[in-house]
């Protein structure tokens, strides 16, 4: 199958091929539910492009993330890792990517009034009362 051995290390060349192809899944994923989506009557009427385009798009996503298995992971053992890897974090991309495409737009609007109210908080009162802060400035 072309998977790594036992003794294969990563090197700065696999660590940038897994970066793309972690990429490339994102921005396919984010097409691949997109379409699903927004397409779904194309799908339903079962249009030959429509199917095609799916079926290619389940090609690609699944051959990036056997690019992503074929290369050596790390051996050290840290505290948590996450299992399954590559297919636990793809499916996830997935399953969060077709979860926020499915909310509507003033879901959108009232996220990002929070998180602008929020950054008005932490940059206009938490960066400068921080305890961090209080004591670098006593130092």
């Amino acid at each position: 199958l072309g998977l790594p051995g036992k003794m294969d290390r990563p090197t700065i060349v696999t660590g940038r091929t897994v970066t793309t192809c972690v990429l490339l899944l994102f921005v396919l994923s984010f097409v691949f539910c997109s379409f699903v989506i927004f397409g779904e009557e194309y799908i339903y009427e079962q249009c030959w492009w429509a199917i095609l385009l799916v079926i290619l798009m389940v090609l690609l996503i699944c051959s990036l993330v056997f690019v992503i298995l074929q290369q050596p992971e790390n051996p050290k053992k840290l505290p948590y890792m996450a299992p399954c890897v590559p297919f636990v974090p793809a499916f996830a991309m997935l399953v969060n990517m077709y979860l926020m495409l499915k909310l509507s737009s003033i879901t959108w609007i009232r996220f990002a009034v929070w998180c602008f109210v929020g950054l008005l908080i932490y940059f206009g009162y938490g960066i400068w009362n921080s305890s961090l802060e209080i004591g670098a400035q006593q130092e």
